[in-house]
């Protein structure tokens, strides 16, 4: 029972601070369970403590400040919707840098990786998982209409409202689909499988 305690204390600290999550107390726990249910499901042993951002300037505003307020062992991680198709070989902080509505420049105590994009949003990573949105929608759902986008993180789609549906799908993801078509959720969960 020490040595597990001994070894839960080695372990780096992570905090994610993630776009979105909607508004009430109901919607920030579903918000905080579909993503620690996500994580789970894709092997991440040492999960980070998922802090709902709610909008695109509070999640940057609480970024700053946690980065700022870090220990040494501490990671600070930002997830927002990137809201363009990021140009080909730019990174994610020269995206977030170079787009006229953030124009956020890494922190100096930010790790190169400490920034991570939904490309384009959460949703684009929803339609990595047919099955789900099947079990979701029924027979409501268009399978057929996936095949326009092949490369998914390239894909566009038109906005609905989120909230606790939204939640519920990430919920019923399954990232390793999410991973194979999105490069996006590939970068931020093998990021997360190895902090120790």
């Amino acid at each position: 029972m020490g040595q597990g305690r001994t070894r839960r204390q080695s372990l780096v600290s992570a905090k994610i601070y993630i776009e979105g999550g909607g508004e009430g107390s109901a919607l920030h726990s579903a918000f905080r369970s579909a993503w620690a249910d996500f994580f789970k499901k894709a092997g991440i042993t040492n999960r980070p403590r998922v802090i709902r951002g709610g909008s695109r300037s509070t999640t940057w505003r609480d970024f700053l400040a946690a980065e700022g307020n870090k220990a040494d062992a501490d990671v600070v991680l930002l997830l927002v919707d990137s809201e363009e198709v990021p140009t080909q070989g730019k990174t994610v902080w020269a995206h977030l840098a170079e787009r006229e509505a953030d124009r956020w420049q890494r922190p100096n105590t930010a790790r190169d990786d400490a920034a991570h994009l939904m490309t384009v949003c959460m949703e684009t990573w929803f339609l990595a998982d047919p099955a789900a949105l099947k079990a979701k929608y029924g027979s409501k759902f268009n399978e057929g209409a996936l095949t326009a986008w092949p490369d998914l993180d390239k894909a566009t789609s038109k906005r609905y409202k989120k909230g606790e549906q939204s939640f519920e799908l990430l919920g019923m993801l399954d990232p390793a689909k999410a991973e194979e078509k999105c490069a996006s959720a590939r970068r931020l969960l093998h990021l997360l499988r190895e902090l120790r």
